[in-house]
C-alpha cells in the first residue's frame, strides 16, 4: 500500500505532469544549428595605398586609401573609429606613375590638404 500511495504521489506532483508535454516537444524540435547555415565569405582586397596623417590638427591621424574600387578609382578619409569621413570617385585612374597621394599644409592654415594627380583620357584635336 506504502507503494501505490508514492506512485500516486509521484504521478500527481507538478513535477512529472510537467515534464510529460516538456519531453514531448523536445522530441519534436529540431536539432540546434540545422535550420541555419553560416558561411564566411572572403572580403574584398583593397590592393591601395594607406597614407595615415593628420589633416585637421586635432593630434590624431586619419586614414587616407587611395585606389580602384569597382568601376571607380576613389580617395577615402577615415577617422579612428574607421569611419568615412570623406570620398572621391574617379572614373579615371589616379596615375601612381605620375604621382602618388601626399599631403601638406600648403597654404599655411591650421588645416592639411591632399593632393593627388589623376589620369586623365583626352583627345587631341586635329591640327590642319
Amino acid at each position: 500500500m506504502k507503494l501505490g500511495r508514492s506512485i500516486k504521489k509521484i504521478i500527481y506532483s507538478s513535477w512529472f505532469l510537467a515534464a510529460i508535454p516538456a519531453l514531448a516537444i523536445i522530441m519534436f524540435l529540431p536539432p540546434i544549428g540545422s535550420k541555419y547555415k553560416f558561411e564566411i565569405k572572403e572580403g574584398l582586397k583593397n590592393d591601395g595605398k594607406y597614407i595615415y596623417y593628420d589633416l585637421n590638427a586635432d593630434s590624431i591621424s586619419e586614414l587616407i586609401i587611395a585606389g580602384k574600387g569597382n568601376p571607380l578609382f576613389f580617395v577615402t578619409i577615415r577617422n579612428k573609429d574607421y569611419q568615412i569621413y570623406d570620398q572621391w570617385n574617379f572614373k579615371d585612374s589616379i596615375a601612381p606613375s605620375i604621382s602618388e597621394v601626399f599631403t601638406g599644409n600648403f597654404d599655411h592654415d591650421k588645416f592639411s590638404e591632399i593632393y593627388f594627380l589623376v589620369q586623365e583620357r583626352f583627345i587631341v584635336p586635329k591640327c590642319k
